[in-house]
Parts: structure tokens; sequence; C-alpha cells
């Protein structure tokens, strides 16, 4: 049976950090794509060089067309003075085909950066925040299918090797903000504060997992002093 996708922690915290994490990249993602536009957009600016070549090349050919007809039309010498035309002929066709060439570099440099632009920031991402993003959510899921398992919530060894997780690996620090004594309570079996804090170190909260006694306390558990969440 496949697992439930636990995206974001159960206690408000973690949960907001993940939370302004995600919003934080989106918009980094989003300012990426805006700025490989503008990047595009100025690049393409740059074919008013372009487009006065073609313009030019354009008005030369259609100037060199009118003198050839005047030419042409002069007794005698006309024809002369044609062939002495047929050296510049080739300029006006040559200044447009010029243009369109630097049009097309233009659209392709403007397209390459923009990429490039975009591409830089995402891949950053890509190959750091969304690997990281994929552990947590993988852990998260996996702790919390392992805590939905049938019996785990009543069960006094499922806190006991919590506890167990909390004493081999959380810094000191940050268990004795769940239990001042974490020693004590482990000899005297008071599992569930080491418990709390093994959870809450993933952002999980031990109250959605573990079933309720009447007397209020986790079944499983012994009575001890409350503790507050983190």
């Amino acid at each position: 049976m496949a697992h439930r996708l636990k995206l974001y922690p159960d206690l408000a915290r973690p949960r907001w950090r993940y939370v302004l994490a995600d919003l934080a990249v989106l918009a980094c993602v989003a300012a990426a794509i805006a700025l490989g536009r503008a990047v595009y957009a100025t690049i393409l600016t740059l074919d008013v060089i372009a487009n006065t070549a073609i313009v030019d090349g354009k008005q030369a050919g259609a100037a060199l067309a009118r003198v050839e007809q005047d030419v042409a039309s002069l007794p005698l010498v006309g024809p002369s003075l044609q062939g002495d035309l047929n050296p510049v002929r080739g300029i006006p066709r040559s200044l447009t085909a010029t243009g369109y060439r630097e049009l097309q570099v233009i659209g392709h440099l403007a397209t390459l950066i923009g990429i490039f632009v975009v591409a830089v920031p995402l891949l950053v991402l890509a190959f750091t925040y969304l690997p990281w993003r994929v552990r947590k959510i993988r852990s998260l899921s996996t702790l919390d299918h392992v805590l939905h398992q049938p019996g785990a919530g009543e069960s006094a060894p499922t806190l006991q090797v919590l506890a167990a997780r909390a004493l081999y690996t959380l810094p000191y620090a940050q268990l004795v903000e769940y239990a001042p004594d974490p020693m004590g309570d482990w000899r005297a079996g008071h599992y569930d504060r080491l418990a709390r804090a093994t959870l809450a170190a993933d952002g999980l909260d031990l109250e959605h997992y573990l079933v309720r006694t009447a007397s209020g306390a986790p079944s499983g558990a012994r009575d001890h002093p409350a503790t507050a969440d983190a």
C-alpha cells in the first residue's frame, strides 16, 4: 500500500518554516522567469540596427531603380551608363540581406541569454533545495506511515523506540527542552517526553499519533509532569 504523502509537519513553527521556504522558492522561480523575459526583450531592442539596415537597403534599391530608369531614358548614352551602374546594383541587396541576418542573430542571442538567465537559478534550486525537500517529504511520509500502522498508537514499545531514538540521535540541548532529566525519564520508563522530542525534531506532534487514555496521558506511558510542545 502506498504511503500517504505528507508535505508539511504537524507543529505550527516548523510547518510555517516549510511553507515560507516553498513560497520563497516559488518567488525565486517567478523572479528568474521575469528577469529572463526582461533580458530577452532588452536584447531584442538591438533589432533597431538590423531594421535600419533593411530599410536603408530597400530605400537604396528603390533609388537605384529610379536612377536606372532615368538613365535608360537618355538617348545614345543611356545603355552605356546603365553598364556603369552594374557595380552598385548589388549594394542595396547586400545591405538588406545583412539586416535580415542581423535580425536572426539578435533573435537567437536574445533566446539563448534569456534561457540562460532563467536556467541558472532553476538549476541551482533543482540541485540544492529540491533534493532536500524531497528527502524531508519522504522522511515525514515514512514516519507518518509507520506511526499510523495498526496498534502503533496504543503500544508502549512504540514510545520506547521513539524515546531511544531521541537519546541516541538528538543533541542534548534539544533533548532537555522536552525532558529536563532524559536519563532519569528513561530509567523510570517515562518515555513520552523523549518520544515527543523525537517527533518534534521532524515537526510531528505526538498527540496526533498516540491514543489517549481516560486520564489524558498517552496509552503505554507512565504518569509524569506535562511538558509544552515546541
